[in-house]
């Protein structure tokens, strides 16, 4: 009984999370602790259920069963506490790992372990969608009234779309992640009137992604269709590349943007951020060379950028690519294991894609992963995994498309 509650919570405020995920950090943060509590709980009463003479069999076999890419994050850990360790500062450091990787580990693992169902997975599945659902429409009324529904937030820079985020740049994230998801349920056997509701979901947040006139996301998003095209119909690629031209030419006219979108979304060198992005960099690469194995310490990077920036200033901020900052905070080892899990994760990804399975759960796996790889090239030239709401996105995507994955080895056995 005990067991049962315990898992019944944690779906609860698990489902609770994602859906206000883009609304409130407070929902996230309180959903994520109490998930993380009863996971824990539940643990333990595993475990004392089993009984002590059987623990150290159990252990022991959960080592022997680990998979490459559990292997991989747990390497990254190791490597993220050596940061910790050799930290200039340690306090700043501990926290960062406890309460911010960590709590994002373990959202990745309970979310994998407790979705292990198929019923479970479609209900999440429903609710990522719903989610980008309600964010749909509060642009679509930002759009029109000035101000967003749920936190009353008014257009950044008074032309970009931002929805409930703080900056336009976040939404773009959020977006491109979810987004998706559309395209590939699309092609999977639900209704017509489904499909009907996913198209025009699809038009409506494609509309409110250029609106963000966030280059990165679009150009990430434009790749992430590519690949979800390699592996559905190759034919819909150019339909949706023709799409988004025409929603390039036809947004700034039915809006009346006072801003050349074209021209912002081709500027590269001479925009104000891609030039900041530069400094940024280069002072990141220069922490680096100065702590190149262990980094200069887990989280430290804005308390410590100032000392290597190229130019003075009084700004804090992130490095705008955040594998360089992983680097810079973290050194050499830190990356080498982040990235290891990623390749990882990329091999099995592409091997799970390969299998016959055409069903529901395949297609919505397609659709997890063409957002997960939007997302990761994104974090090239953005903040992605240092914002909470988008890194809490991140690591629950990651943890469903990996119990999608499991249902579709699952489908290919029998």
């Amino acid at each position: 009984m005990g067991l049962i509650i315990c898992e019944r919570v944690i779906l609860f405020f698990l489902a609770l999370m994602i859906f206000f995920l883009p609304i409130s950090k407070a929902v996230i943060e309180v959903s994520a602790s109490i998930c993380i509590v009863f996971w824990v709980i539940r643990l333990f009463l595993i475990l004392r259920k089993e009984g002590k003479r059987c623990l150290w069999n159990k252990f022991t076999h959960f080592i022997k069963n680990l998979s490459f890419l559990d292997k991989a994050l747990i390497v990254f850990v190791l490597g993220s506490l050596l940061s910790v360790v050799f930290s200039a500062n340690v306090k700043l450091s501990v926290e960062t790992f406890f309460l911010k990787w960590l709590e994002y580990i373990l959202i990745f693992i309970i979310t994998r372990d407790m979705v292990n169902s198929k019923f479970r997975f479609s209900i999440f599945i429903w609710i990522v969608l719903a989610s980008l659902l309600f964010m749909g429409i509060d642009g679509v009324f930002q759009i029109i009234t000035g101000y967003d529904i749920f936190r009353h937030r008014g257009m950044f820079s008074g032309c970009r779309v931002n929805a409930s985020f703080i900056n336009p740049n976040d939404f773009g994230s959020y977006l491109i992640t979810v987004l998706p998801l559309t395209l590939a349920l699309f092609f999977s056997g639900v209704s017509k009137n489904l499909k009907v509701v996913l198209s025009v979901m699809f038009f409506i947040i494609v509309s409110l992604l250029l609106l963000t006139f966030s280059k990165s996301a679009i150009l990430a998003f434009l790749a992430a269709v590519v690949f979800l095209g390699l592996y559905t119909k190759k034919r819909y690629i150019l339909f949706y590349f023709i799409i988004t031209a025409i929603l390039v030419l036809v947004l700034p006219l039915a809006f009346k943007i006072p801003l050349d979108f074209t021209k912002r979304i081709l500027s590269f060198a001479s925009d104000g951020g891609a030039i900041d992005r530069k400094y940024l960099w280069a002072a990141a690469w220069r922490m680096f060379m100065h702590f190149p194995v262990f980094g200069v310490g887990l989280g430290t990077f804005m308390q410590n950028y100032q000392k290597f920036w190229l130019r003075p200033t009084t700004e804090i901020s992130y490095a705008h690519n955040c594998y360089l900052q992983i680097l810079a905070e973290t050194g050499i080892i830190g990356l080498a294991a982040f990235l290891s899990f990623l390749f990882i994760w990329f091999r099995n990804t592409l091997t799970a894609l390969f299998k016959p399975s055409k069903s529901f759960y395949y297609f919505s796996f397609v659709g997890l992963s063409t957002g997960l790889i939007a997302y990761l090239l994104n974090s090239f030239v953005d903040t992605n995994f240092y914002s909470l709401p988008i890194a809490t996105l991140f690591w629950f995507i990651l943890g469903l498309q990996q119990a999608g994955a499991r249902l579709i080895s699952d489908e290919s056995q029998r």
